[in-house]
């Protein structure tokens, strides 16, 4: 009986083995799915991190090439605003040269014209003055 019991004994042993084995196993493969499913959330998450990356630089190139545009054609503006102010200046002191070379000319015909009314009125008075005394 001995022997059967040592039998029983091994047998319930090589049970309890297996049983240990399989269960191992088992938890072995199920922290390998665990593992397994954490690598694939992390490829999720990268290829989703470099999915916005690369939407975030094509928005970036997007807005660096209208704020080039913007800055050439606000020096454009800004050269024809300058172009602008200094020609007018000079445009304007021409112009005013022109008007004050025309308003000399005008004072001058008018100074020459008084001077002609003061002769004509010099000798119209003399003739007055004249005829007035022959006739006395």
């Amino acid at each position: 009986m001995l022997i059967a019991g040592d039998e029983m004994s091994e047998s319930e042993s090589d049970k309890q083995s297996a049983n240990g084995a399989k269960s191992s196993a088992s938890c072995y493969e199920k922290m390998l799915q665990e593992v397994e499913e954490d690598v694939r959330g992390h490829i999720r998450f990268q290829q989703q991190l470099k999915l916005h990356i690369e939407s975030v630089e094509a928005r970036l190139e997007i807005a660096d090439r209208e704020n080039e545009q913007l800055a050439s054609q606000n020096l454009e503006l800004i050269n024809a605003l300058k172009e602008k102010l200094e020609r007018p200046a000079t445009d304007q002191v021409a112009s005013d040269v022109e008007e004050l070379a025309e308003l000399r000319s005008q004072v001058q015909k008018t100074l020459d014209e008084m001077q002609e009314y003061k002769r004509l009125h010099s000798e119209t008075m003399q003739s007055l003055q004249d005829s007035y005394s022959a006739d006395l």
